[in-house]
């Protein structure tokens, strides 16, 4: 994503801001008083521990399926990308499912029958917008930040 930390803000009313990849961690934290939390992508475990005190917690990339089960006690789990998609599926029962990045589209439609689906990816724009009716939707990263204004007016 391209999108600055002001377009996100700016454009976004929400509980649940995603900042670019590039926001630093101080934005985050600076920017987001929210139970949902996403971090940049280079905050360290510890981070994620002491700022999100919420169900639901998003590890850094490089946490192990290990840590994701033992410190997220929640039926919205979202394990490491070297989750297997066995593993998702067997310790994973809940509507909000998100399949490593691995995983096939078809995987993705197959067992994930809820309004709130992260493909993986390589789906298509397209693929999103037939396949998932809701509000909350998050785009591959090959989508540009204009289609994410036009495309997800969510609250």
């Amino acid at each position: 994503m391209f999108a600055s930390n002001s377009d996100w803000v700016h454009h976004t009313r929400t509980g649940c801001i995603i900042l670019g990849l590039d926001a630093s961690y101080s934005d985050w934290v600076h920017h987001t008083r929210t139970g949902c939390i996403i971090l940049g992508l280079g905050a360290p475990y510890s981070n994620w521990m002491h700022h999100t005190r919420t169900g639901c917690i998003i590890l850094r990339m490089g946490a192990s399926y290990s840590d994701c089960v033992h410190h997220t006690q929640t039926v919205c789990f979202i394990l490491g990308l070297g989750a297997l998609y066995s593993d998702w599926m067997h310790h994973t029962r809940a509507g909000c499912i998100k399949l490593r990045l691995a995983a096939l589209y078809s995987d993705c439609m197959h067992h994930t029958q809820t309004g709130c689906i992260l493909l993986g990816l390589c789906a298509l724009y397209l693929y999103c917008m037939h396949h998932t009716r809701t509000g909350c939707i998050i785009l591959g990263l090959g989508a540009s930040y204009s289609d994410c204004v036009h495309y997800t007016r969510t609250v």
